[in-house]
């Protein structure tokens, strides 16, 4: 016995659960990553989401990318990159 049985023995349902949960965040970031690589440095939020919903990549398509894009705005603001 090893992994998530000793963890569920151990802590109960809800300790596989976050478990679980963290592993399929892990994949969605890495889903995710891939669907906007090639929109990283200059693609528009709107771009990115449809990226996103195309792979069915990330659990908030319409809404993350325009984190994406203002931070990268700001970082080019603000910061010598090269």
């Amino acid at each position: 016995m090893f992994g998530v049985e000793v963890l569920t023995r151990a802590f109960g349902k809800n300790w596989s659960f976050v478990f679980l949960q963290q592993a399929l965040q892990r994949v969605w970031v890495f889903r995710s990553i891939e669907a906007v690589r090639s929109l990283l440095i200059a693609g528009g939020p709107e771009e990115m989401s449809q990226a996103l919903i195309d792979a069915g990549a990330h659990r908030f398509p319409v809404t993350r990318p325009g984190y994406v894009v203002v931070t990268r705005d700001y970082l080019r603001e603000r910061c010598e990159c090269g």
